[in-house]
């Protein structure tokens, strides 16, 4: 227990000043996205007119993915660059198990407390900007983490395999690249059907039958895979848990 014990505290001191400085944007980015919401009663915004309220539904999201983004992405574990403790890693007295349950742990710990955190954030924003908190919000808030979730358990077990945070980073930009580029020519070449075959619609109606055609079905995925969100969790840390066993048992060979 007090060498995992210590195995958390040093990931804790080495990422210090990265959980600080994503402490400290994201409270930045907090406080702006509430100024604005206020703006609306309190400030410039209560004097323009016709302003729709439906756009601070963005500063919702804003504040969420910088909460996602500043605090998730400091679950993995790291390494000192100075002392090179990644060549000594391995030679802890500690199984890949536990080692393994290490990793999994740090990112979930994360990912919880971020998660709750863009919540409570989210709602705040929304209470500042008289906005409702709608269903539709925690569900998309639910389903960023947990592509959140996803993505470092990924780019942890890269981490693993090649022991370089900037490799395993550029393996994981290749295979989005290679994703993104089909799926974009794709819908790029549905977006040219429709300005075809539509030349008389406005941009706003274009805009609401793309929406109809790419982003409800979307809404309609994540709504139905929402009821099992935690055993998509539950999957992701059993399949995590046996890769990154099988990544550090290879790495000791």
């Amino acid at each position: 227990m007090n060498k995992l014990k210590g195995l958390v505290l040093k990931d804790l001191y080495l990422r210090r000043k990265n959980l600080i400085l994503g402490g400290l944007l994201f409270l930045m980015v907090f406080i702006l996205c509430s100024s604005v919401c206020l703006s609306c009663d309190y400030g410039n915004l209560a004097r323009a007119e016709n302003y729709d309220r439906g756009n601070l539904t963005m500063m919702v999201y804003t504040v969420t993915t910088f909460a996602l983004m500043c605090f998730v992405s400091n679950g993995s574990s790291t390494g000192d660059n100075k002392c090179r403790w990644q060549l000594f890693e391995y030679t802890l007295p500690l199984s890949p198990e536990k080692i393994a349950i290490l990793r999994l742990g740090l990112i979930l710990s994360a990912n919880i407390f971020s998660y709750i955190l863009s919540l409570t954030a989210s709602a705040i924003v929304c209470a500042c900007g008289r906005l409702d908190f709608t269903r539709d919000m925690f569900e998309n808030i639910t389903a960023a983490a947990l592509c959140m979730f996803i993505f470092t358990v990924i780019l942890s077990a890269l981490m693993i395999k090649y022991k370089d945070p900037q490799k395993a980073s550029a393996h994981l930009m290749t295979v989005f690249v290679i994703i993104y580029i089909p799926v974009m020519a794709i819908v790029m070449n549905r977006v040219n059907e429709i300005g075809k075959a539509h030349p008389d619609l406005f941009d706003e109606q274009q805009e609401e039958l793309l929406k109809e055609m790419f982003l409800d079905p979307l809404m309609n995925v994540r709504s139905a895979l929402f009821p099992f969100t935690v055993l998509i969790y539950a999957a992701v840390i059993v399949c995590g848990y046996l890769l990154f066993v099988k990544l550090i048992k290879r790495r000791e060979n």
